[in-house]
């Protein structure tokens, strides 16, 4: 039978019955509380993370303009372990137009909070540049809002934390960025981009088998990949390419897909007998390259 919670009337006992299978799930700490200094003397080398988030006017990054932007950068050990934060940055930018109403509800960030304000691109070039890796949870749209406007960055490595890791496999449902943090035990209230690089480094501490997947994260993005294009596949096999994780690119008129290296042999025979692509276009793609919009070789 059903079972209502009446607060009014003290009905709160019902908390406590052993038929109500509950999680409780706790808000964000400070940034902080997620470095677990090296304890065991050991000195190995350790790679200098940039944990980044933009808010913009638009989710086109090629015309949308920044207007709020964090970074942390901590220090990440061989297991992916974050053992030092090495710098927390916030800025506001004035992007010259409007920003969207529907943007001004998600992050209550108003046009009068950024007016007048600007960027030491300076100063965030060298921020950015100083890491060996900055990661993003849509690194395929922060990399180029980024090297937009800040284009001394432009080729640094970037790992997208949406994409590279193996959400599903560790038994997460969907890859939203606020629904993965309340099933790995946390909130956040706030939607700006401070409160979005905290949730992502809560994000990326979550560990099975006491390894984070931070370490899943930096593997994958370390490795080279092949760009594939299904050059002259017939119309007719739109479907089937969706369906095995093509996308379409409207600028080369082509569907087009990302693969590990050792799986390219395996793709090309796919797409000849289930795809009709007797010649596809292949690009090999590294951290440095990945998440750009890049263009395909001419076909000869």
């Amino acid at each position: 039978m059903l079972r209502t919670l009446d607060i009014g009337t003290g009905g709160g006992h019902y908390f406590n019955d052993v038929s109500w299978n509950m999680r409780s799930i706790r808000c964000v700490g400070t940034p902080e509380l997620l470095v677990r200094p090296r304890s065991d003397g050991s000195n190995g080398p350790l790679c200098r993370v940039g944990i980044v988030d933009c808010e913009a006017t638009s989710t086109d990054p090629e015309r949308a303009e920044l207007f709020d932007l964090a970074l942390a950068i901590v220090e990440v050990d061989a297991n992916g372990v974050i053992v030092s934060l090495t710098a927390f940055e916030h800025a506001q930018r004035d992007p010259g137009k409007p920003i969207p109403a529907d943007v001004v509800r998600i992050t209550r960030v108003t046009d009068a909070m950024v007016a007048g304000k600007q960027l030491d691109h300076a100063h965030w070039e060298s921020l950015l540049c100083s890491c060996d890796y900055l990661v993003a949870h849509n690194a395929a749209y922060d990399a180029i809002l980024l090297e937009r406007l800040l284009p001394n960055i432009s080729g640094a490595r970037w790992a997208c934390s949406m994409t590279q890791i193996d959400w599903t496999g560790h038994g997460f449902d969907g890859r939203n960025l606020g629904y993965l943090l309340m099933q790995a035990g946390f909130y956040n209230s706030a939607h700006r981009a401070s409160a979005d690089v905290i949730t992502l480094l809560h994000l990326l501490s979550w560990a099975e088998d006491f390894v984070p997947v931070m370490h899943e994260l930096l593997t994958n993005a370390d490795k080279d990949s092949l760009l594939i294009g299904a050059y002259k596949a017939p119309y007719s096999s739109k479907t089937v390419l969706r369906d095995r994780g093509y996308r379409w690119n409207a600028i080369d008129k082509i569907w087009m897909k990302e693969v590990d290296l050792e799986l390219a042999e395996i793709e090309r025979r796919w797409l000849y007998h289930e795809a009709g692509c007797i010649s596809p276009l292949i690009m090999p793609v590294n951290a440095r390259q990945r998440f750009r919009r890049m263009r395909l070789p001419s076909p000869r």
